[in-house]
């Protein structure tokens, strides 16, 4: 996202991070991505320690990340790939013995309960649903708004004339998990994200500009097979022309980008007590970057928090082995005499024994 440089560089000046890890996957997929936004923060006067998987998708490689962020004693990780990945990552930190209270940093939107899928790379045993959540609490996810500010929700849309974004939320939310019409497992979805209403103004902002065109007189034909001329007017009313109140908010571009508001949002313990059985842990809207460009705002539902923040666990130092010295002092001082007192009556009892074997010959006739 466009932002988010601007919106790490805020967080590390108010928690005073002097430098963060950005904790790669897959670079084939995700190397140009990650090499982009490492420079963009460097241009910002953040130092980034760049650290990369060889090859992706195991989890000894995962381990061994684990160990270098381990050893160079690394508590902010900003981690770029697929949820598979930050799985792993998580997970690992604690195989070998990364203190918990890491600081994870995430962008975009992740599918409902990602970081406890079942996922048969991962030892079950050390990262359990539990262990998972434990190490995870406090991270931070950068991501676009799916949902218009305070007070907008239940506004009509201009494309939804009979919904508000906050009764669509809840018509896809359904339709997602009882499929559409309901009961048609075929369109339920199992794995869904928060995305619900960007893919909507995506496709309202479509029909919008298709509808402008038309009304210009070009036709269906020929904005199927468009020529130059009329691929310029579907090009300049979408870019241009469009504003609408979307599913997610006011919708327009600038350049190629939707402008929207973006969220900070905070791993942290449900309080709610009708939902907390059954999600325990929730990410918390605790900040937000406005489409306008301003400031980053970062007292949104108390603000952020780093209560969950632990220092890497300090190196035992060398100590000096003073008992193994004094036993080692005992065995010189004490056996060492004895044994070449030993060693002495040894030899003088040889030398005896040769001297009277040698005058005993000397007799023999």
């Amino acid at each position: 996202m466009y932002h988010t440089p601007e919106i790490v560089k805020d967080l590390a000046d108010h928690f005073g991070w002097t430098k963060i890890a950005m904790i790669v996957g897959d670079q084939t997929t995700y190397g140009q991505e990650a090499h982009d936004l490492e420079k963009k923060l460097h241009d910002k006067d953040l130092d980034v320690v760049f650290i990369a998987e060889d090859k992706g998708d195991s989890f000894e490689q995962t381990r061994a990340l684990a160990e270098e962020i381990k050893s160079a004693k690394e508590r902010v990780l900003f981690m770029v790939g697929d949820e598979s990945f930050k799985r792993r990552v998580v997970c690992a930190s604690r195989v070998v013995g990364t203190n918990i209270g890491i600081t994870f940093i995430t962008e975009g939107a992740h599918s409902q309960g990602w970081l406890i899928h079942e996922d048969s790379k991962l030892p079950s045993e050390e990262c359990t649903p539990a262990d998972m959540e434990e190490s995870f609490v406090g991270a931070i996810n950068i991501v676009d708004s799916d949902t218009p500010l305070h007070g907008e929700e239940d506004l009509h849309l201009d494309c939804f004339q009979d919904e508000t974004a906050k009764s669509f939320y809840e018509l896809a939310t359904r339709a997602a998990h009882d499929g559409f019409p309901a009961g048609d497992n075929s369109t339920a979805v199992r794995k869904h994200y928060d995305v619900f209403a960007k893919a909507a103004d995506g496709a309202c902002a479509m029909a919008f500009a298709f509808r402008h065109v038309l009304a210009t007189g070009v036709t269906a034909e020929e904005l199927r097979k468009p020529s130059e001329e009329v691929y310029e007017q579907l090009h300049h009313a979408l870019r241009i022309d469009t504003d609408f109140r979307g599913a997610s908010g006011p919708v327009h571009f600038v350049g190629n980008d939707e402008v929207g508001h973006i969220l900070v949002l905070q791993r942290v313990a449900n309080e709610d007590d009708e939902t907390k059985e059954s999600m325990p842990w929730i990410d918390s809207a605790v900040g937000i970057k406005f489409a306008n460009g301003t400031f980053l705002e970062l007292e949104t539902a108390g603000g952020l928090s780093d209560d969950a923040f632990q220092e890497a666990h300090e190196e035992q130092e060398a100590q000096f082995p003073f008992e193994a010295l004094q036993v080692s002092l005992v065995v010189l001082f004490i056996c060492c005499p004895f044994c070449f007192a030993l060693c002495y009556v040894w030899r003088r009892h040889s030398a005896k024994g040769s001297q009277t074997g040698k005058a005993d010959g000397k007799g023999e006739v």
